[in-house]
């Protein structure tokens, strides 16, 4: 499942990565755990939110974003409009994550598209 955020704003980006990893993990939103326990969600909004120059946007830029969020992993796509998706946490999509299992603290990941 994948969900495209047209307002972007902090509320709206948590209920839709809530909102997809709890349709991933057939779980209702509000028993998965704080977002903030996997990621600093300020940084995530304004990674997400669009470029401005002189007070008006400028050309889109398509960044994607990969964390780990309860038992899924969450990819968020930046371009014209913020998509997110996830995937359930397997060792394969754990793989692409660019993170060691002795982090410590929030875990992101992010390439340029």
């Amino acid at each position: 499942m994948s969900e495209t955020v047209d307002q972007l704003s902090v509320e709206s980006l948590v209920v839709a990565i809530t909102d997809v990893v709890s349709d991933v993990e057939s779980c209702e939103p509000l028993a998965l755990p704080p977002l903030s326990d996997s990621v600093d969600v300020d940084a995530l909004e304004s990674f997400c939110a669009p470029e401005t120059s002189g007070g008006g946007p400028v050309a889109a830029r398509s960044l994607v974003v990969s964390f780990e969020y309860s038992d899924s992993v969450v990819h968020i796509d930046s371009g014209e409009q913020t998509t997110i998706s996830a995937d359930p946490a397997t060792d394969e999509t754990l793989a692409h994550l660019d993170i060691s299992p002795s982090d410590e603290g929030d875990s992101l990941s992010h390439c340029d598209s």
